[in-house]
This record gives C-alpha cells, sequence and structure tokens, in this order.
C-alpha cells in the first residue's frame, strides 16, 4: 500500500460490520432495550445490546485495538455473566428509543476502531471506541449554536 493511500479492500473487508448496521434497522423499528457489558482487569471486553428482537455483540480485540460487531439473536438469553448497564452513561436516555442509524470509522492506518450509533433520529448519540484493549464509551453531545453563523 502507498504511504498516505487506503484502497479500498481496508474497507471492503469491514463491509460485514455495515450489514450487520442495517440489519439493526428493518421495516419494524428496534428498541433498545438492555445494555450489558463485560469488564475483564480492567478493560471492557463486550458491549451487548438487547434490542426488540436482535442482540447486538461489540466487542475489543485485544490483538490489534479494533472493535467488531454482529447480530447474535440467541446466544444472550441469559447474560448473567454480563452486567447491568442500563442505567449508567451513555445509556440511560437511550433505553426504550428505537434505534436510527450506524457507522463504521476507520483510522488512517486501516484498522476499524469506532462504531457510532443513533437513537430516535439520524444524530450520531454513542461513539464506541477501542484503544487500549478496552471499548470506552461516549456521549455524542452537539457544540450548539446554529450552523452557518459566526459567533459574535
Amino acid at each position: 500500500m502507498a504511504e498516505g493511500n487506503l484502497h479500498m479492500e481496508h474497507f471492503s473487508k469491514y463491509q460485514s460490520f455495515l450489514d450487520t448496521i442495517y440489519n439493526l434497522a428493518p421495516e419494524t423499528p428496534e428498541k433498545l432495550e438492555a445494555v450489558y457489558e463485560r469488564v475483564s482487569e480492567g478493560c471492557r471486553e463486550f458491549v451487548l445490546l438487547r434490542f426488540t428482537t436482535k442482540w447486538l455483540k461489540i466487542s475489543a480485540n485485544m490483538d490489534d485495538d479494533t472493535i467488531a460487531i454482529c447480530i447474535d439473536d440467541d446466544a444472550y438469553a441469559d447474560p448473567s455473566d454480563f452486567a447491568q448497564m442500563d442505567g449508567s452513561p451513555p445509556w440511560g436516555s437511550f433505553v426504550g428509543k428505537v434505534f436510527g442509524w450506524g457507522w463504521i470509522a476507520v483510522n488512517q492506518q486501516g484498522y476499524c476502531d469506532s462504531i457510532l450509533l443513533s437513537f430516535e433520529g439520524i444524530e450520531p448519540k454513542v461513539l464506541l471506541h477501542v484503544s487500549g484493549s478496552s471499548i470506552h464509551q461516549y456521549n455524542i453531545v452537539p457544540a450548539g449554536g446554529t450552523v452557518g453563523t459566526e459567533p459574535g
């Protein structure tokens, strides 16, 4: 690969992640019903999002600090080895809300290390980012102001 030049094959390897997000937004809306996580040795290894009919599993690859997502409809019917995080940031205000959109982020080295999720609309609300072998969770808050105006 030429320096400073990412080729499409870098992105095509993440097509399954985009397909997973697409499958969360069927004709019948999927509501976020519960959130679970598993932390081991100070690292958040997994985040499980239970929607109306699907489970979205988000995991950290500790070998290269990338993120992976997949839908697994039945595997977590009893998530007893996970802690429930419904009321914790950033999830508290999104439980009960309809999934909107999802994005994956690929860094300049070609690694997918982040995903963004929206609820009740198209603006991203949550960022999940892997670094230091752990999934870090962030609320995305608009900066404020009106687009196209200069502060005055």
